[in-house]
């Protein structure tokens, strides 16, 4: 059975298909508005899957909650300069917080930063120069066990 982990990094290689003109950024829009959207639900992220992810990124109660961080710092990345200053602002807030001591805001700042990896390879991909097989071994390595 494929572990939380696979299906997310699939949803990530899925992304590929988004019709074109301008796929990259209409993915990142998505990914985006989609953590925006789930806003008022997000603490019930807490309890969604999270088996195949690396134990740093789901670690001190981010469980879940890790997957809103990645979606949303992967988008940011793929939206290009639009994107950028929200991650960074996001990211901010993340730091401070893990600055007074928060456990929880320093798995979010790994996540942040896996996220925004993920967006990286993702830009790779949809610029060809990286196949989907690659993107999945490189998401992999990011974020968690293939099996």
């Amino acid at each position: 059975m494929p572990t939380a982990c696979h299906a997310l990094i699939e949803e990530f290689v899925d992304l590929l298909d988004t019709p074109a003109p301008f796929a990259r950024f209409r993915a990142g829009f998505g990914l985006v508005f989609n953590v925006w959207k789930r806003r008022a639900q997000m603490h019930e992220d807490d309890g969604l899957d999270v088996s195949g992810f690396h134990p740093k990124l789901i670690a001190n109660g981010q469980n879940g909650e890790a997957l809103r961080h990645l979606r949303l710092h992967s988008g940011c990345i793929l939206l290009g300069p639009f994107g950028w200053p929200m991650s960074i602002g996001m990211d901010l807030i993340d730091q401070l917080q893990a600055r007074s001591g928060r456990p929880e805001s320093i798995t979010e700042c790994r996540d942040n930063i896996a996220g925004r990896e993920t967006g990286h390879h993702l830009i790779s991909a949809f610029a060809g120069e990286i196949s989907r097989d690659v993107l999945r071994q490189l998401l992999y390595a990011e974020l968690g066990d293939p099996s």
